[in-house]
């Protein structure tokens, strides 16, 4: 471990956000709260510093963009109660600062690579202006073991900008996955109107997913009530400086892609325990000009493994049932087609390597590649020659790259 790790850092975490990082749910319509790119660390003084620049749009509406950068200084207590019960929180002054940053050139940059329309809006003010606030939040904790539940409410206020309330009920498991339910309100104060999208958009109860690696970390965060969201996907790179520890799988999360025949790729995310799985597979995106998709499949499924994992190859097979989603909209949010069928897959795969590819303190990382057979049930025949009609077919087959994480619990 270097020393400035040791002595100065406890986590340094880079991050990507965007509205595509959504486990299939909502409608993405890539407009909102667009990407982001995100950097932390933990002073081993105890301070939280967080960076973070995002680019907001707003087609639908006002025509308009804006950027933000915000920067955030907290610091954490925590109080026994007596028991399993404890009270934490942590707050802090905060930064944002709103103007052009050169992110509508960042996005359509990456537009022009994946042959996408190009997102050309006005933005809200040419000069930047900065509002001064504080983040703050408290949670109630219940700890029994590897299980806590807590109830928690959280500030975040720029002046002149905007406030974010919120309140949740959260389940954490083995500081590994947590589950989060709650209510939020966000109230814009800048006059900016793409900024005031934002109270549509994000405001209501919300559904929130958290894994942590240590060193892949994926956040999911989507209002049922608008259909929007956003997930990050980020990496601690200080976690390489941690003691390996990985003996034994306790838990196994998986991210990959899966490409369809035609191209289309859809992105997984898995969470298994003792062959048992929960598979989500999503992709969404243009077809024409007016037309956006968003297709998902939610499955339950188990995994039979032919071979002790230590060998050199050791294949496998998947059987899984459960459920389909087709979305089609036209401008932004007016539906055209919508259909949820039930699904069922096998999956024939093959992990690559007699020793995990790297282990990072408790947890082991493989590769593995696969091939999947789908069949829709009851697929729906008037949607064939529809702009998503390839997607409405019985059968899909697709092939896959799969990262393996293995998570020794045994510590927790």
């Amino acid at each position: 471990m270097s020393v400035l790790s040791a002595s100065a850092f406890e986590q340094l975490r880079l991050a990507t956000g965007n509205d595509a990082i959504s486990l299939g749910l909502g409608n993405n319509q890539d407009d909102g709260r667009s990407f982001s790119a995100l950097l932390s660390t933990r002073l081993a003084m105890g301070f939280d510093i967080t960076f973070e620049i995002t680019s907001f749009t707003d087609q639908r509406n006002s025509a308009m963009r804006h950027d933000t950068m915000d920067l955030s200084v907290t610091y954490p207590f925590s109080f026994l109660l007596g028991g399993p019960w404890s009270l934490a929180g942590r707050g802090g002054p905060s930064l944002t600062v709103a103007g052009p940053f050169g992110l509508e050139w960042a996005q359509n940059f990456l537009h022009s690579f994946k042959n996408k329309q190009p997102v050309l809006l006005p933005t809200d003010s040419r000069n930047p202006t900065a509002h001064i606030g504080f983040d703050a939040d408290i949670a109630l904790q219940y700890t029994q073991r590897a299980h806590q539940g807590s109830l928690s409410a959280a500030v975040t206020h720029r002046h002149a900008w905007e406030t974010i309330g919120q309140a949740a009920v959260q389940y954490r498991w083995a500081d590994t996955l947590s589950l989060a339910l709650g209510y939020q309100h966000t109230k814009g104060w800048s006059g900016f109107p793409s900024q005031y999208m934002q109270e549509e958009r994000y405001n209501g109860f919300f559904i929130q997913t958290h894994s942590d690696g240590p060193l892949l970390q994926t956040n999911y965060l989507f209002f049922p009530h608008s259909g929007f969201g956003y997930g990050y996907i980020g990496f601690d790179l200080l976690s390489f400086a941690a003691e390996p520890t990985y003996q034994k799988s306790d838990l196994t999360t998986s991210h990959g892609l899966f490409y369809e025949m035609d191209g289309t790729p859809l992105r997984l995310t898995s969470v298994g325990k003792n062959g048992f799985s929960i598979d989500v597979l999503y992709i969404s995106g243009p077809v024409k000009p007016i037309y956006r998709y968003n297709i998902s499949v939610w499955q339950l499924a188990y995994q039979w493994k032919f071979c002790n994992w230590t060998t050199l190859f050791c294949p496998a097979i998947k059987a899984s049932a459960g459920l389909k989603r087709i979305n089609l909209v036209q401008n932004f949010d007016e539906p055209v087609f919508e259909v949820i069928k039930p699904l069922l897959g096998l999956e024939a795969s093959i992990k690559i390597g007699s020793a995990p590819m790297m282990v990072v303190a408790n947890t082991a990382y493989w590769m593995r590649i696969a091939a999947s057979l789908h069949y829709l049930i009851d697929a729906p025949k008037d949607a064939t020659v529809s702009p998503i009609g390839v997607h409405t077919k019985p059968w899909t087959f697709m092939l896959g790259l799969i990262l393996q994480i293995d998570h020794d619990l045994s510590a927790v």
